[in-house]
């Protein structure tokens, strides 16, 4: 069980020092230089440049953090914090396993004592064997450790609106609701000076929503975004004619690129 942890420790400390690549180095760096704010489909985008290091991820999140984001990117501290805590789990687990609760933990009378920090303590406790019998099992702390693991390194952030940037989304928010109505002209005004707003009330809370229907339909949070797809059908790329105008004769050489 040791050699796991071992392994484990040195993966992240490699993926801790792991450089990012030249050219993410170039655009994080013209984002400071010029000052640039970004958008969440933007951070979104470069969010998959940084992945691969932790630092790249460290700075990362205080882009983000600038652009009105926080994302769900755990510190060295926390990493560390779990990954000592489930070391020292397994050793209590395999010190006091006595089998399955189901069947009266039958092993232990071969158990030897409980130690903590070098102190005998005296017996296991009826909790000690519990948890011993239930540590391996699907969804216990090995598994939050390896999907910790594996949400640091592949799988995408989940951004939320810091608190700075909510209260401003609620003043907006108040500037353009009267009587419970959305001015559709201030909405207009308010989308033309922030462009990235309805991805802002996207981020907020549920909560936030209660009450505010007409806000909800004006700037359709409700609904899903349509996958795009290609205008030409089957049946148009096998047309006898196409152009600008359906009564235009196309030469055999541009009918070919449809077929």
């Amino acid at each position: 069980m040791e050699e796991v942890f071992d392994e484990i420790e040195q993966d992240f400390k490699k993926w801790v020092l792991e450089p990012l690549d030249g050219s993410t180095v170039q655009i994080l760096d013209c984002v400071e230089r010029f000052g640039l704010s970004l958008s969440l489909n933007e951070l979104q985008v470069l969010e998959g440049s940084v992945r691969s290091s932790y630092l790249g991820t460290k700075i990362f999140t205080g882009l983000a953090e600038k652009n009105g984001y926080s994302v769900n990117a755990p510190s060295m501290k926390e990493y560390q914090d779990v990954l000592a805590a489930a070391r020292n789990n397994a050793k209590l687990a395999i010190r006091a396993y006595a089998g399955s609760p189901d069947e009266g933990y039958p092993g232990t009378d071969l158990l030897q004592k409980w130690e903590s920090r070098g102190i005998v303590m005296g017996e296991y406790q009826h909790y000690h064997l519990f948890f011993a019998a239930n540590f391996l099992h699907e969804g216990g702390e090995l598994d939050r450790l390896e999907e910790m693991w594996g949400e640091a390194r592949g799988a995408s952030m989940v951004y939320r609106l810091n608190k700075s940037e909510v209260e401003k989304v609620k003043k907006a928010v108040g500037n353009i609701m009267h009587d419970g109505e959305v001015d559709k002209k201030a909405a207009q005004e308010l989308i033309k000076k922030d462009p990235d707003f309805k991805d802002k009330l996207q981020s907020m809370p549920d909560d936030f929503f209660e009450g505010k229907e007409a806000l909800v339909n004006h700037f359709r949070l409700n609904e899903k975004e349509e996958k795009g797809e290609s205008l030409i059908t089957p049946g148009s790329r096998k047309a006898a004619e196409y152009g600008a105008n359906r009564f235009q004769r196309v030469d055999a050489e541009t009918l070919k690129q449809f077929e």
